[in-house]
């Protein structure tokens, strides 16, 4: 799992790819959401800051097959990147895809992830291995 799934420690340590996602600030009562092209200048506004601060983010780079998540806890951040690229060259893990209808919109519009899967051992079987569930990933909205 060296380059399928990394951590990122900063903000501004995001790679600067073309996103789609969304980011919702703790000041805000809804997601600022663009499905076109998400600028990585208005994370700019929420490094390094103890308040307002980002409660959930996703942003995914269908041409770098990339997706990242933002995560704030009481320590700051926990930015996760998936390469979606790495992983289907990995021939120990799989993907599903899965949809939720949106939260914040009323037009039946669905946020999309990708659940990946790795092989690992289990006591429980003999000989083969099983697919236990890794991570999942925003892979972007479906109107």
């Amino acid at each position: 799992m060296a380059n399928e799934i990394e951590v990122i420690k900063t903000l501004s340590d995001i790679p600067n790819l073309s996103y789609i996602g969304y980011i919702w600030p703790s000041d805000k009562s809804e997601p600022i959401i663009n499905d076109k092209h998400f600028d990585l200048e208005l994370l700019k506004k929420y490094e390094g800051k103890q308040n307002p601060f980002i409660v959930e983010g996703n942003m995914y780079s269908a041409s770098d097959k990339i997706s990242i998540s933002i995560r704030h806890n009481d320590s700051g951040y926990i930015i996760t990147k998936v390469d979606f690229a790495e992983i289907k060259a990995n021939e120990t893990m799989e993907v599903s895809d899965q949809k939720y209808l949106h939260v914040n919109k009323h037009d039946n519009s669905k946020v999309l992830f990708r659940q990946v899967w790795s092989e690992q051992e289990d006591d429980n079987t003999i000989d083969f291995k099983v697919l236990r569930p890794l991570i999942k990933a925003f892979v972007g909205f479906e109107k």
